[in-house]
């Protein structure tokens, strides 16, 4: 596959099996964009919408997403930005520096996401009450 150098979105509830390359997938319903890495290589990168994790902005035409795609795990080990939809290539990630964000990574979601489970804390409950209220 070719390098990405811009992304056409795809809002949608569910994520589709078959992703096609240069298509950011966006489900506000579950908090997630999906999309294949931009540098071609056919992996699937998943982008949780999370206060600790990454943020959506949406003119009403293009996304961005932040901070970077930083894919380290990744044989590729790409590092972009979407903005406006757009790929902006950043430096490789250094073994070291890989290390070190896996690491803030997981101190500072693990705890986040552990509080969401325990909490019951749902968006789909929300809206579903939300929903309810207005429709009486």
């Amino acid at each position: 596959m070719p390098p990405s150098q811009h992304f056409e979105l795809c809002f949608c509830e569910f994520i589709p099996n078959d992703l096609h390359s240069g298509t950011l997938y966006i489900s506000m319903e579950y908090g997630t964009a999906i999309h294949l890495c931009a540098c071609g290589c056919g992996e699937k990168v998943i982008t949780p919408l999370a206060p600790k994790q990454w943020h959506l902005f949406y003119d009403g035409e293009s996304v961005s997403l932040k901070p970077s795609i930083g894919n380290w795990s990744f044989p590729c080990r790409s590092h972009y930005w979407i903005l406006e939809s757009k790929v902006s290539w950043a430096a490789p990630w250094e073994e070291y520096i890989a290390a070190e964000v896996e690491e803030t990574t997981e101190r500072l979601v693990e705890p986040a996401a552990a509080n969401r489970a325990h909490s019951g804390f749902s968006l789909r409950r929300v809206w579903a009450a939300i929903c309810q209220f207005f429709s009486r």
